[in-house]
């Protein structure tokens, strides 16, 4: 079965399995705890998870991810998620980053080349 969804609880009591989209794509897959784990995971996940509220802390407001999506027809040459995210670096913007890889671990974020390899 394959589920789409932006709601992350329903993922984590239903699927073993995780793809994140941005833009079109996969950039990040792996398993559940893979991606749950939340100590490792592309910048856009990362901003995904620090959306949902914390029902054992009042606050006022979420924590949303700067900027807007890019107009699908006019998607930057490197990295599609390069204009919104907080670890950008100079590559991002010139070239689209490849999968890395740590056991079933994928994400596609230059962080990781150094980190993980292919």
């Amino acid at each position: 079965m394959i589920l789409i969804t932006h709601d992350l609880g329903i993922v984590v009591e239903i699927c073993t399995r995780v793809a994140v989209i941005y833009s079109g794509q996969i950039i990040e897959m792996g398993t559940i705890e893979d991606v749950y784990a939340k100590t490792n995971n592309h910048p856009y996940t990362e901003g995904l998870f620090k959306c949902i509220p914390n029902l054992e802390t009042e606050s006022a407001r979420l924590t949303p991810i700067r900027g807007n999506m890019a107009n699908p027809e006019e998607l930057p040459v490197g990295c599609k998620f390069c204009d919104r995210c907080d670890y950008r670096l100079d590559i991002c913007a010139e070239t689209e980053p490849d999968f890395y890889t740590n056991g079933s671990h994928r994400i596609k974020c230059h962080l990781y080349k150094d980190k993980w390899g292919k």
